[in-house]
């Protein structure tokens, strides 16, 4: 089976790499004028582009059933990793044999808080999403990562496609411009 080819609008400040039989991970570096409660108009694209990848992802992992979920959680996690951090935006997306984890980092020490938005209120609703639409949720203890998880349904066939469509051990990455340093090497993830 021929992969899917997985795209997105990179710029400068931004790099993706897939992640070998996991998923991918998306480093962007923030526009000057995201953060305290504003999302630059150089950064208000990347929920769009994170959610046409998390589509192509499911597409080729064959679980399209979790497409809308997976679209809106990413949105919502990117959304306010743009509008409340602090830092870069790192944007990890695995797939196991059982669960769909998105994960994003925004550098920000401060615990996200679940809002308390009115029926007139535009925003202040993108935790309670993602707690009403994740199987589980939560944010790592450093406060810069938070996280959910969608479980996967069996996929048809009962199989997941193949993971290693290239050389094992040669990691497949497009470099847009970040150093080293600034494409997060040392972000982890941790098991639901």
């Amino acid at each position: 089976m021929t992969p899917t080819v997985i795209s997105m609008r990179t710029a400068p400040s931004a790099s993706f790499r897939f992640l070998p039989g996991e998923g991918f991970e998306v480093a962007i570096g923030r526009s000057t004028g995201s953060g305290n409660g504003a999302v630059a108009s150089a950064d208000a694209h990347w929920p769009r582009d994170l959610r046409r990848t998390v589509r192509a992802g499911l597409e080729y992992w064959r679980q399209p059933t979790l497409t809308e979920t997976a679209e809106l959680l990413v949105s919502e996690l990117v959304t306010n990793a743009f509008r409340h951090g602090q830092d870069d935006v790192l944007v990890r997306v695995r797939f196991t044999a059982r669960c769909l984890r998105i994960e994003v980092r925004d550098g920000s020490p401060e615990m996200p808080v679940l809002g308390s938005a009115s029926d007139l209120d535009e925003g202040g609703r993108g935790l309670f999403l993602v707690k009403a639409f994740a199987d589980t949720w939560g944010v790592h203890l450093d406060g810069f990562t938070t996280w959910c998880v969608l479980a996967l349904p069996e996929p048809p066939g009962g199989q997941m496609p193949p993971a290693e469509t290239h050389t094992p051990g040669s990691p497949v990455s497009r470099d847009t411009g970040l150093d080293a340093a600034q494409q997060h090497p040392t972000f982890r993830a941790d098991a639901p």
